[in-house]
């Protein structure tokens, strides 16, 4: 058996592995709480602070099944507790949470605008910083 064209050789894939990141969003939550979001795109809750150590749990708390995931930091380093998660990732949990932050920043500065037109100026300011004009 003859073939016209050789097969071509397999090679192998090396995928890498990046290091899970962990961002610190100020008044992240609704009632303006501090909210942890690391780069595989979950969401922790402060659970409980010492003056050395701060203790993260998971957000998705339901009462049948609430997720045992946690995060510990100690001196800005960020390990993952021993359990894992048992749910999927919110997508774009993150950037709400900027931009749920952002307009109740704004709301609390200007008190008397409505509400449309200060996310229309969260908006605006939003696309000014991400325009490369």
């Amino acid at each position: 058996m003859e073939s016209s064209i050789e097969d071509p050789v397999p090679r192998e894939v090396v995928a890498e592995i990046q290091p899970v990141t962990f961002q610190i969003v100020e008044s992240g939550t609704k009632r303006r709480k501090t909210s942890l979001f690391d780069s595989l795109g979950f969401t922790y809750n402060e659970h409980s602070r010492r003056p050395y150590v701060t203790y993260w749990q998971c957000t998705v708390r339901p009462k049948g099944n609430p997720c045992k995931a946690s995060v510990t930091e100690r001196d800005g380093v960020f390990r993952h507790g021993q359990h894992n998660h048992n749910h999927t990732v919110e997508a774009g949990a993150a950037t709400a949470a900027k931009i749920v932050s952002r307009v109740k920043s704004k709301a609390l500065e200007e008190k008397f605008k409505s509400a449309s037109a200060i996310v229309d100026k969260v908006r605006a300011d939003r696309a000014d910083y991400l325009c490369t004009c």
